[in-house]
């Protein structure tokens, strides 16, 4: 009788799922069936056909990849499920922490009879884990400590252009689910929910480093230096603060920029601002110069161009270009090979080589993983499949997460 391996079925969503069949025929052929629903219910799924080796056994995950010559992914049988019409997961990005659940069903291939089922529920948090909410006039944010703290030098997550606790809330309890303290830290929210501005304009790098301080003050926390992520416009903002504040000493930007960019608003208008200011003064910023169509669908992959653009004409002593030859900080920059808005790769060499030019004695590493898209997010989701296939931006998703991992010790 077909049936699953004892497996562990509950877990953090990087853990990796582990699906073996057992107690078929040898050599019997076998449908399988992996689903899952987004947040917003809609269905990710794959079917595939695999075979029972000899003994009757097979390791659905091995199975679930292609022998392309790709290498192997352990989260394949999540990171290939996809919608019914095409759409890639960090769009429907939240701030929810709702587990996920991974369905598995096995079918005979010729009758369509059920043979086995399983579930693996993947959470974002554990009970270890205590949310704490600031709401004041100066600062809107969650902190996620766990009870049981591992390393005591919390980390601030600084979300992109989704708006909100969208991103930093699931990154950060996630961190803090493997014993760091996490603050995710929204600087704008589209849904003016949290008394935030509405666009990401004249954002005071000081609404940031207030945030840091009263962090150092939280019980049990690390009172010494700022450990930093940010990922696109978060980055932007990470690396913004960074060069104009030395007690940064830990910094991850995701998709980085060199540069300042205009203001990011619903409808293009007002005219264009700075995203920044320090100490009350807008930081100097590249336009990118973005069309209606851009405007009228909010489509982020349609300002490639402008930003390349922008980059490729930007004077090499430009007032916008970060001064990131200031930054102090032991710094993990991640792009993807193919960046679709805006040119991350180019820029992260830069900075790289801004950094280490000027001799600062900061830690510096670029990693460029395989893939094309943009957004980052953790591994243990469907990945990419509009901008790149799911096996390549899988395994990007696989080697991002890795990454921070090793980097922030968690």
């Amino acid at each position: 009788m077909v049936n699953f391996a004892p497996h562990a079925p509950h877990g953090l969503v990087d853990e990796p799922i582990t699906a073996i069949l057992q107690g078929a025929a040898p050599n019997q052929p076998l449908s399988v069936e992996i689903s899952t629903n987004d947040h917003e219910q809609r269905r990710w799924s794959r079917r595939f056909e695999v075979q029972a080796d000899s003994s009757g056994r097979i390791d659905l995950t091995q199975a679930s990849q292609a022998d392309d010559g790709l290498g192997y992914d352990p989260h394949g049988l999540v990171h290939q499920l996809t919608p019914d019409e095409p759409a890639r997961w960090t769009n429907q990005i939240s701030f929810t922490l709702h587990p996920l659940t991974i369905l598995i069903n096995v079918r005979d291939p010729a009758t369509g009879a059920p043979l086995a089922s399983t579930e693996f529920v993947r959470t974002f948090t554990t009970a270890d884990v205590i949310r704490h909410e600031w709401r004041t006039n100066t600062t809107t944010a969650n902190l996620y400590k766990p009870t049981h703290i591992r390393n005591s030098r919390a980390v601030i997550v600084l979300p992109g252009a989704w708006g909100g606790f969208d991103w930093c809330n699931q990154i950060a309890a996630l961190i803090a689910s493997r014993g760091r303290p996490a603050l995710a830290l929204p600087y704008f929210d589209w849904r003016a929910e949290y008394g935030l501005p509405k666009a990401i304009e004249h954002i005071p790098l000081e609404y940031a480093q207030d945030a840091a301080r009263r962090l150092h003050n939280e019980s049990g926390i690390d009172p010494k230096g700022t450990s930093v992520i940010g990922m696109s416009k978060g980055a932007e903002f990470a690396l913004a603060w960074a060069s104009h504040d030395s007690s940064v000493n830990e910094l991850i930007a995701l998709s980085p920029t060199l540069y300042t960019w205009e203001s990011v608003r619903e409808n293009g208008k007002p005219p264009a601002r700075s995203s920044w200011t320090f100490h009350g003064e807008p930081l100097p910023f590249l336009h990118f110069d973005a069309d209606d169509e851009f405007y009228e669908t909010l489509d982020k992959t349609l300002l490639q161009k402008f930003h390349d653009r922008a980059v490729q004409e930007a004077p090499p002593n430009t007032a916008a270009r970060l001064p990131v030859e200031r930054i102090k900080a032991r710094t993990l920059l991640i792009s993807q090979e193919s960046d679709t808005l805006w040119p991350a790769s180019l820029m992260g060499k830069e900075i790289i080589a801004a950094i280490q030019q000027a001799e600062t004695g900061a830690q510096v590493e670029h990693q460029i993983v395989p893939g094309r898209g943009h957004a980052m997010f953790v591994a243990g989701v469907p990945a990419n499949n509009v901008d790149s296939s799911a096996r390549i931006n899988g395994l990007a998703q696989t080697a991002i997460w890795s990454y921070i991992r090793e980097f922030l010790q968690v």
